[in-house]
């Protein structure tokens, strides 16, 4: 069965972050990425960025996070929490950047 201990540790063994904030308190981990996304729009192809956040879903429960939430990732900015998924353990949490 894996734990919270072994999600903490996933993480932190493919670039998890101890220093990203959401609402000015800093997470236990979590992982930024940045993707490109490319987006069927009316008959074109549009690219973008997608930023998503991935964390322990415990931390986002215990904290109480929720979609509008202020995210602060070094070097790369400040986002929004766009949505918030659960993956078995594992919150998978789309940023945007305006609020």
């Amino acid at each position: 069965m894996e734990t919270d201990a072994d999600r903490r540790a996933m993480l932190l063994a493919v670039g998890g972050q101890k220093n990203i904030t959401v609402n000015g308190a800093t997470l236990s981990v979590a992982l930024f990425t940045s993707e490109p996304l490319d987006l069927p729009f009316d008959g074109l192809r549009v690219s973008t960025d997608a930023p998503q956040l991935a964390c322990l879903m415990s931390e986002v429960r215990q904290r109480d996070l929720k979609n509008g939430d202020a995210v602060v990732v070094p070097d790369e900015g400040e986002f929004w929490i766009a949505d918030i998924g659960n993956e078995s353990g594992l919150a998978v949490i789309p940023l945007r950047k305006e609020p």
